[in-house]
């Protein structure tokens, strides 16, 4: 990342400690990877948000360990938010309204954001506001399983595809901070690959370019979630749906593989009966998933809310989809 400068921090390495990814959503967000616990629970560092870009420090953390983070802004300033894992942009400290330092214990093992970002006028008029962060923890640091990978360090979405070839045919495209089932990774004609499957055995999986994966915490254990009898399913049960255009007067089947921080896979049955899958990330419908290696190339994807409700548009075709799908309850 241009602009980026590393002032300490003591033992940081690629895979474990400090990783830039360009944008990642079309709002202009940057994801930056960082893990306290390979520099030695300290990271101090320096850059700058331009114009309306948004970056993201992921920070994997354990249940019960201190957190201490400052941003000191320049002028124009840049403010800095921090989001709990499996929300999207909730956020529980807002340092436009409670200031520059957050001091605290974490409540459960996730993938914390600290995201910095300015103010929508200096936004709009361009301006660069430079920042200077600082990152402290204590205590037990979360443990990163090589049996689970994480996506990160690209800009956009990653490709998970049937072979590992660039041209295999696609399956779907990860969001940055999904965690995955990993299933080992090898060199293919120079390119090294990993075979990756969506967690809780939601019945896909494929190839991925090993770059952009990276040692991850594992999964949050789903037990408490229980699967529908006889099938993979945390839930069943139909959706309104109808063509695009028309009004949903029609019912679609759906059954979902919840892999808990609001991420999951629904697969749903289209009205003309072919099936295909939606992939949420952190509370929201974010990609498509060829359920079926015979479909033809995934159509185009569009998501509206209202309060608890996702109007999703798959090419001729439109679902409502209650968040409570996603989340449970």
């Amino acid at each position: 990342m241009q602009g980026l400068r590393i002032i300490s921090g003591r033992g940081l390495a690629l895979a474990l400690g400090l990783l830039f990814a360009g944008p990642v959503l079309a709002d202009d967000i940057r994801t930056v990877l960082l893990d306290p616990a390979s520099a030695d629970g300290v990271v101090v560092l320096e850059d700058a948000v331009r114009g309306y870009e948004i970056t993201d420090y992921l920070v994997p953390l354990a249940e019960g360990q201190t957190l201490r983070v400052t941003a000191e802004a320049g002028d124009p300033p840049a403010y800095m938010n921090l989001i709990a894992p499996g929300q999207k942009d909730v956020a529980f400290f807002i340092g436009a309204s409670e200031g520059d330092s957050y001091e605290g214990r974490t409540d459960r093992t996730g993938n914390y954001k600290l995201r910095l970002y300015q103010m929508r006028s200096a936004a709009r008029r361009g301006e660069v506001a430079p920042y200077t962060l600082r990152l402290e923890t204590e205590g037990a640091p979360p443990e990163l399983s090589e049996d689970h990978l994480i996506v990160a360090g690209l800009s956009g979405r990653l490709a998970l595809r049937e072979a590992p070839e660039k041209d295999a045919p696609l399956i779907t495209r990860l969001g940055a901070g999904l965690t995955l089932d990993s299933r080992g990774c090898k060199d293919e004609g120079g390119q090294w690959w990993c075979e990756v499957a969506l967690p809780q055995d939601a019945g896909i999986s494929g190839w991925a370019s090993a770059d952009y994966l990276f040692p991850a915490i594992a999964p949050p254990d789903m037990k408490q979630d229980a699967r529908v009898e006889g099938g993979p399913f945390h839930a069943t049960g139909a959706v309104s749906c109808g063509r695009r255009r028309d009004a949903l007067s029609a019912q679609c089947d759906f059954g979902v593989v919840r892999f808990g921080d609001g991420n999951g896979l629904v697969s749903l049955t289209l009205p003309d009966g072919k099936a295909t899958g939606l992939l949420f990330e952190e509370g929201a419908p974010a990609g498509l998933v060829r359920l079926d290696a015979s479909a033809p190339a995934l159509p185009p994807l569009s998501v509206e809310q209202q309060g608890d409700l996702f109007r999703v548009t798959i090419g001729l075709y439109a679902f409502e989809i209650p968040e409570a799908v996603i989340r449970g309850g």
